[in-house]
């Protein structure tokens, strides 16, 4: 990448914008510094996705489900105050195919489309990302959780 003085140049700011903005880069994982050779790009198509850490063990299944317990429900509740009429459609429709797709296979996508649709009715962009990113863990605790119910009942 050019240099500080040469970014600072070309966008006409200054250094300490730039350099602001490079410690922005390197903390999203696009961009690396190195000593005698400046910042190298090391995700040329945007940052890497951010997800949460996978699910290894009971505590991180128990954890997973406390932090889904709360975005969720105040995922909700900002919803209710400040959903818009189509944000409520949206959540009905949701909803309604989930209750009547529901197969196995479509199950986890189902769920996530209901929760982010109410997601999407908090005017709040994060709820959304947060509940996409936690996804993967939502369906490996559910589906754990289906699992443990299956051994429990033929016993």
């Amino acid at each position: 990448m050019p240099t500080e003085t040469e970014l600072a140049a070309s966008f006409g700011v200054s250094r300490p914008v730039v350099r602001e903005a490079l410690v922005q880069l390197r903390s999203e994982g696009i961009i690396d510094s190195r000593r005698g050779s400046g910042s190298v790009v090391i995700a040329a198509n945007g940052a890497p996705r951010r997800s949460y850490s996978p699910i290894e063990n009971v505590a991180d299944l128990i954890s997973a489900f406390e932090f889904r317990l709360t975005i969720e429900c105040d995922a909700a509740a900002f919803s209710a105050l400040r959903g818009k009429p189509q944000d409520l459609a949206d959540i009905i429709s949701a909803h309604e195919k989930f209750r009547s797709d529901l197969s196995e296979s479509d199950f986890g996508d189902l769920d996530l489309a209901f929760h982010i649709a109410i997601a999407k009715g908090t005017g709040n962009k994060l709820f959304e990302a947060t509940l996409s990113m936690l996804n993967p863990q939502i369906l490996l605790g559910m589906r754990l959780v289906g699992e443990f119910s299956l051994i429990g009942s033929t016993t």
